[in-house]
């Protein structure tokens, strides 16, 4: 049995954080995987279009934050857009979604991480 202490530093969700968690999601095609990282609170989709190889057309699915590491480096982030100039270049629908609480997916290396 873990310790609580060893739990709170793998697992951030014990440790009251609602930001910083990881989740996998892996593409039903190909079986591919990328590994997500919260930066804030708010909701992400359970499908997303594949990222795992270029020119995939399959799904990916969410493990539902069950990541076993949570140490695991991101490839990709989850973020709310900060400002308007950031919100007109969303499509409606993802506008909607961030109005709704939900959070916009970018690359890792476009923040330059």
């Amino acid at each position: 049995m873990m310790k609580a202490d060893k739990m709170r530093q793998t697992d951030p969700r014990q440790s009251g954080e609602p930001c910083g968690r990881r989740n996998i999601y892996t593409c039903e095609a190909r079986f591919g995987h990328v590994v997500t990282v919260d930066l804030e609170d708010g909701v992400t989709p359970f499908m997303i279009e594949c990222k795992a190889k270029d020119g995939c057309k399959g799904m990916m699915q969410s493990s539902m934050y069950r990541v076993f590491d949570q140490r695991m480096r991101p490839n990709f982030e989850w973020y709310r857009p900060k400002n308007n100039e950031e919100m007109i270049r969303l499509s409606a629908w993802s506008r909607d979604h961030v109005a709704k609480g939900g959070l916009i997916l970018r690359s890792c290396s476009a923040q330059g991480k």
